[in-house]
């Protein structure tokens, strides 16, 4: 185009790079600092110092060799992938499945459930969640297991001086002082411990109470 034309021209500038242009308002830019393209008369595209940016300023992916790929929208990082990981959402409320550490949901800045290692948790590992594995499931409060639930069953934690209920598949129901036997409910019936100068009763299917 003639000199000082805007449309439909490549335009030389000294110090200011090449512009190749329909218009003002769409061109792409090419200076030592990297490389715009400008649609509508909103830059689109750039590429600088080895980021590629795609939007606006508020909704844009940016692929950065350094730092992975980022996409923003509103104006909020919503989606990342860095390093083998993908965190989709907020800082407080958000997904991340890593490549090595498993899938994590995060609410309200708590990882609420887990899965990694073939384990699933259910709440906030430091206080009160459900463990769910290949083994059964389990009820705890932080690193304490108040209840499995597996072939067997216990309600209550196994421990010492700690009573709890052992529900035995196959032979029947134990209450229990850490694993001491207090009571047994199967096909017969013992009430107390079963040991040296304990005191016992013996309910017996077929002889009777002893």
């Amino acid at each position: 185009g003639a000199h000082g034309a805007t449309d439909d021209v490549i335009v030389l500038s000294p110090g200011g790079g090449v512009s190749i242009q329909d218009s003002a308002q769409d061109k792409v830019t090419i200076t030592s600092s990297g490389i715009t393209l400008r649609e509508n008369n909103v830059d689109t595209i750039a590429i600088a110092s080895g980021v590629v940016t795609i939007g606006s300023s508020t909704d844009k992916v940016t692929i950065n060799g350094t730092s992975g790929i980022t996409i923003k929208e509103n104006n909020a990082d919503t989606i990342s992938m860095v390093n083998g990981v993908v965190t989709i959402g907020s800082a407080t409320d958000q997904v991340e499945i890593n490549g090595t550490s498993g899938i994590t949901i995060r609410e309200n800045n708590v990882d609420t459930i887990t899965l990694a290692g073939g384990v699933v948790d259910i709440g906030d590992t430091s206080n009160e969640h459900v463990e769910i594995d290949s083994n059964g499931m389990k009820v705890k409060d932080g690193s304490t297991v108040l209840a499995t639930f597996a072939t067997d069953v216990t309600l209550g934690e196994v421990a010492s001086s700690k009573r709890n209920i052992f529900i035995d598949a196959d032979s029947g129901i134990k209450i229990r002082n850490n694993t001491t036997e207090l009571a047994s409910f199967g096909t017969d019936m013992v009430i107390g411990e079963v040991a040296s100068g304990k005191r016992n009763i013996l309910i017996d299917t077929d002889a009777g109470m002893s």
